[in-house]
């Protein structure tokens, strides 16, 4: 790959690449252990999505219910994950989240800690004494969107330099490492080096064509929730010897407007137009997606009319208190 003249060489400790939802608190806790600390993003501002995050309370869980949750989230991923990855979030997820919390707080965002609210289904479904630390981020039009423009506000006064309009162009890898990376900025080409390490949080590839048509056509057609998404990090690893992942790649297709979250995986009766019933309802939700993308058209899902009924005294019901 042949670039443009180099016009600064900058030196950090940790070198973030991607304004998200992972990218900015990591480069605010790197600030706050005392290490200097560049965030490099391609859009004008921080960029992301969602409103609900959740960890494990592991000190107030059943260590056993613990392991079922791990086995669980396993099982849910086609035991493709590696599990020390999922054991290391569970460790440490809690004290991420209560850190995140009180530093949104501190941004000024509007968060709620919802404990086990939204996940009392599952609590219930899989019998596990667990106790949750859940972070919502709205209402909307709010999302963690505004969050992360507000905490990397909050990261600058701590000493964190951003560079927007900066997209990451090629990692810099030396003797198997990766020491740093070249970023084409408002300045021209720029080079910045990372001597604890680089954090790279660019991002999916849905508004990649090429790359949904490789490796995810079954919803390559549908509407995309956001732009400028174009794989920058799976094609830089790429470049300096890394490799896709053979399956398995996320069908992020769910509408939270529609109906509450939790109902997500109820098996109400689905049925073509003219009626023909064409799946087992008890399909769980990541799965579903098999059968109502197999065919061209709409189908319809039947609620009875005292649903609503049940669903505020039923079993897995639960509250949600904004502050």
């Amino acid at each position: 790959m042949v670039l443009e003249k180099i016009e600064a060489v900058l030196d950090y400790d940790i070198v973030v690449i991607g304004a998200g939802s992972p990218g900015v608190p990591a480069a605010l806790a790197a600030a706050e252990s005392g290490a200097k600390v560049a965030i490099i993003q391609k859009e004008r501002h921080a960029s992301a999505c969602g409103h609900i995050s959740a960890g494990i309370d592991v000190d107030h869980s059943d260590p056993v219910a613990v392991q079922k949750l791990v086995k669980r989230m396993m099982t849910d991923n086609d035991d493709r994950s590696k599990r020390g990855l999922i054991e290391s979030y569970v460790k440490h997820s809690d004290n991420a989240l209560l850190w995140l919390y009180d530093k949104m707080k501190e941004a000024g965002v509007h968060v709620n800690e919802l404990g086990n609210g939204p996940q009392q289904g599952l609590i219930e479904e899989e019998d596990l004494d667990l106790q949750f630390v859940t972070l919502l981020v709205g209402p909307k039009p709010n999302d963690v969107g505004d969050a992360m423009i507000a905490l990397c506000q909050l990261a600058q006064q701590q000493g964190v330099d951003i560079y927007y309009n900066a997209p990451a162009v090629r990692l810099i890898k030396e003797q198997g490492r990766v020491t740093g990376v070249i970023a084409r900025t408002v300045d021209g080409y720029q080079k910045f080096y990372a001597s604890k390490g680089v954090i790279l949080g660019t991002g999916d590839y849905q508004n990649d064509p090429a790359m949904m048509q490789q490796y995810l056509p079954d919803v390559a057609h549908f509407e995309k929730k956001k732009t400028g998404c174009t794989g920058d990090g799976h094609k830089m690893l790429i470049g300096i010897g890394g490799r896709m992942e053979n399956v398995g790649h996320t069908k992020m297709v769910h509408d939270m407007d529609s109906g509450p979250s939790a109902m997500m995986s109820l098996p109400f009766l689905r049925v073509k137009l003219d009626g023909t019933r064409f799946v087992n309802e008890e399909v769980k939700m990541e799965y579903m997606n098999c059968y109502t993308l197999a065919e061209g058209g709409h189908y319809a899902q039947i609620f009875d009319d005292a649903y609503l009924e049940k669903r505020r005294i039923g079993p897995r019901k639960f509250q949600i208190k904004l502050n």
